[in-house]
């Protein structure tokens, strides 16, 4: 009787520190930054662009889309811990599906648009993440970038 007491007690402590170690690490709240723009196309904005901000000096990216009106605001997944200062590179991207594809429906799982055949549709001078001509550099406070792109 004794026995299988502390048997069942060494498998409910068990069972108990096999539950804990499975969770995954709390993940801080995405977080906005005071950082905003207006990404425009040949003078029209630009919606549905990605604008990402690598920040040379703490290596962390930061990221935001545009609107219909092409205005972006970025965040970041560091929470409060975010530190976008200093000079960063900035890629924008925007993936077009071809004709006639779509992306599932929210209730469905996600898909990569480049799965579904999506083609970059801006010059690398601005959508490559290695060799693109953007950059910024961002004060304490954040600001205000503006970028007018072209496409030709």
């Amino acid at each position: 009787m004794k026995t299988r007491f502390y048997l069942l007690s060494l498998s409910g402590v068990l069972l108990l520190a096999a539950m804990g170690c499975n969770r995954a690490p709390a993940r801080p709240e995405a977080a906005e930054l005071p950082v905003t723009g207006l990404v425009t196309l040949d003078g029209k904005p630009l919606a549905g662009a990605e604008v990402t901000f690598n920040c040379t000096t703490s290596n962390a990216i930061f990221s935001g889309a545009t609107d219909e009106n092409g205005k972006y605001q970025l965040w970041s997944n560091f929470g409060s811990n975010a530190k976008l200062e200093g000079h960063c590179t900035v890629k924008i991207s925007k993936m077009e599906l071809p004709p006639g594809v779509e992306l599932p429906p929210p209730d469905m799982p996600p898909v990569s648009p480049m799965m579904l055949g999506a083609k970059e549709s801006l010059p690398p001078r601005y959508s490559d993440g290695v060799n693109n001509t953007l950059s910024a550099d961002v004060p304490a406070g954040g600001g205000t970038f503006d970028f007018e792109l072209t496409s030709k």
